[in-house]
């Protein structure tokens, strides 16, 4: 048992927001706890809209009205560059207004990620069911990091971000050149 007291009650929490150690090794160690489940919620989410026979979501998995209109290289840059860098950014707002409402850390983190969640399904509903759990990392991330200094809250958190969109963006390469 630690002397160390915890910072949120919670020993998921308190270890997604020890920033003890170096930014690059919390990316790292973070990223697949963001990415796994995120992977599997998406996969489920395809095998029941498939199962159900809802056949206009499964555009979303296949991304196939994106490729039609944009180069791999676009697509790669809009989603593992430009909107992780924009919604890490835009994280800095939502905090300020909910922060004027919640005072609990996971309170904080679990509104911030259903509000990012309730965005991405504007797009499509399973995008943003599959998201939810990645925004509640990214948001700790953010909420930890921001405690040191807003640099290295905002790089950290694009980094998990970046590398969850690349392992998704990867992933459907991969799936578009075994169809």
């Amino acid at each position: 048992m630690s002397d160390k007291p915890t910072k949120t009650g919670n020993r998921f929490f308190d270890w997604l927001f020890n920033t003890d150690g170096h930014a690059g090794f919390y990316v790292l160690k973070v990223w697949p706890v963001a990415t796994i489940p995120c992977l599997l919620i998406a996969i489920v989410s395809y095998y029941v809209v498939v199962l159900l026979d809802w056949q206009e979501s499964l555009q979303f998995f296949h991304l196939k009205h994106t490729r039609r209109l944009l180069s791999p290289a676009v697509s790669f840059f809009g989603s593992v560059v430009l909107s992780p860098a924009i919604e890490t950014l835009l994280m800095i707002p939502v905090f300020g207004v909910l922060k004027g409402f919640i005072n609990s850390k996971p309170g904080l983190v679990f509104l911030s990620a259903l509000i990012w969640a309730l965005l991405h399904s504007l797009a499509n509903p399973i995008w943003g069911l599959s998201v939810f759990w990645a925004f509640v990392v990214y948001s700790s991330a953010f909420l930890a990091w921001s405690e040191k200094s807003a640099t290295k809250a905002f790089w950290v958190t694009f980094a998990i971000h970046a590398l969850n969109n690349l392992t998704a963006f990867v992933g459907s390469m991969l799936s578009a050149g075994s169809s």
